[in-house]
Formats: C-alpha cells, structure tokens, sequence
C-alpha cells in the first residue's frame, strides 16, 4: 500500500458534467497524464451530472497503475452524490450503510 507523504507533490484532477463513455478519451488522457507525473493523486468528481461505469473502470485502473508504481490515490471528496448512486448500481458499495465490501475505502476517500 502507498504511504502519505506531507511533502509530496500533489496531482489533483476535477471531472466535472457528464462522465460517461462519451467522454472516455479525455477521462483517460487526463488520468495518463497524471499517472505519469511525480505525485500523489487526489481525484474530485463531486460536479459529475451524469456517470455510468466506464468513468469507474477507469478510476479503478488508475488506482491500480498508482499502487504498482508506489504511489497514492484518493477521491477528494469522499464518493457521494452521483458518483455513489453509479457505485451502488455496479455493484462496488453496498447500498445497505450497514454492509461493506471489500475496497469501499478508497470510495471513502482513503488513500490507496
């Protein structure tokens, strides 16, 4: 797991409007362009207005790539709104508060 580190350089990325397979090319290169540049990752999609799983898939691809290159990402803020219906839907968070499934952190905010 990526340990925080107070000095580092942090990379945020705000998604904003409609985060569907419409807009796949430009999530994908903003989300490349960071992976490739020194730093700590903070995703905001909090002005999402329409979401489906392929802005998901993508999120958690990145999460991967950062953990493998000994790096850390989060969301920033925690899922909510629109992001956390999507979550619900695919099946990633429970949609009983009471139930957890494996990874919700990261969907919480905590870095990964």
């Amino acid at each position: 797991m990526a340990t925080s580190n107070p000095d580092a350089k942090v990379i945020r990325l705000v998604f904003a409007g409609p985060l569907t397979v419409a807009v796949d090319r430009d999530v994908h290169a903003r989300l490349r362009q960071a992976l490739e540049a020194d730093g700590e990752l903070e995703i905001d999609a909090s002005g999402a207005t329409d979401m489906d799983i392929s802005f998901l898939q993508m999120l958690l691809a990145a999460r991967r790539t950062a953990l493998l290159r000994g790096r850390s990402v989060r969301l920033v803020p925690p899922a909510g709104g629109i992001l956390l219906d999507t979550l619900r839907r695919a099946g990633l968070v429970a949609a009983d508060p009471e139930l957890s499934y494996s990874g919700e952190g990261f969907w919480r905010g905590e870095s990964a």
